[in-house]
């Protein structure tokens, strides 16, 4: 992961559609406040040899930090929490067993809409932004307008939980009451279409929850939240970085993602439950593709 900025915002030819958040910078969460981040909205976080884990089911742990490099010889979590394993970068100079494969763009500083995987990306970007306006939203719209959105997203692609109207006002009041949030909204007209809720830590800018309305995606909402999030991400000191998530496996959703990033590779350490694996290797592989399944010592 880049640790500086090498390239001034002022040597970037920017167009028109680079520009319409201009002065729109995020406020970076410290990496000790990701923990309460997480806790927010639910998650379960211990703190435990030095590091901060997350669990992202109940028998598996990550960092709280996914980008932070940890000496797996003096670093760990709590035995009881990972039952099923964890996985985390390696410290520059200690041993890894697989590889984390994420899609990132590390070109932030240089991000413009020219600068796509392809010239009909650009087009795409610059005919969704000609339908759709993203800007911030405070909590009142996304109480307003929000539950029918993840309603709608929740169902087409069979993710995150069903909600009740009360059960999406909890969850969107705790995701919205952390400092240092931001919380981004695809307009059409004044219909909210799609809404992502990124943050920005330790150099790196994370999209970490986009919903979009099926009715709505003719529009190609995500694709505007995606190059808004991109271009707030360059006007921001010290993000050098925007981080997509790691390889998943559904491939439409890969290749979307690759319209803004790039597939790479950062040295890991894994530890997995021999029996689980065992048992389960096919469905890790294919719900978990980023997990180095062969990782079991």
């Amino acid at each position: 992961m880049p640790n500086s900025e090498t390239c001034s915002i002022n040597d970037v030819q920017l167009a028109p559609e680079d520009q319409l958040w201009s002065g729109l910078k995020f406020e970076t969460i410290e990496p000790a406040e990701m923990p309460a981040q997480f806790e927010s909205v639910g998650d379960h976080v211990h703190f435990h040899r030095g590091v901060w884990w997350r669990q992202i089911n109940r028998f598996f742990c990550i960092p709280c930090s996914m980008f932070e490099r940890v000496d797996q010889e003096t670093c760990w979590p709590e035995w009881h929490r990972c039952l099923g394993g964890y996985l985390h970068l390696a410290a520059p100079g200690t041993r890894s067993n697989s590889t984390y494969r994420a899609i990132v763009n590390d070109s932030v500083k240089t991000y413009t809409v020219y600068s796509l995987s392809s010239k009909r990306n650009t087009h795409e970007v610059r005919r969704a932004l000609s339908k759709v306006e993203v800007r911030v939203v405070t909590l009142d719209v996304l109480l307003q307008q929000g539950a029918t959105v993840y309603d709608s997203w929740q169902q087409r692609v069979g993710w995150g939980r069903s909600r009740s109207r009360e059960s999406f006002e909890t969850w969107i009041r705790q995701a919205c009451s952390r400092p240092k949030r931001m919380a981004l909204g695809a307009f059409v007209g004044d219909k909210l279409a799609a809404f992502m809720l990124p943050f920005a830590t330790a150099g790196v800018v994370c999209p970490a929850f986009i919903a979009s309305h099926t009715d709505f995606l003719k529009f190609r909402p995500n694709d505007a939240l995606h190059h808004a999030v991109l271009c707030i991400a360059r006007q921001t000191p010290g993000i050098t970085m925007a981080d997509f998530g790691p390889v998943c496996s559904k491939s439409t959703l890969n290749d979307f993602k690759l319209r803004f990033g790039a597939i790479r590779e950062f040295p890991a350490f894994t530890r997995l439950n021999g029996i689980l694996t065992t048992l389960a290797s096919k469905r890790l592989q294919a719900r978990y593709p980023w997990l180095g399944l062969n990782a079991v010592n």
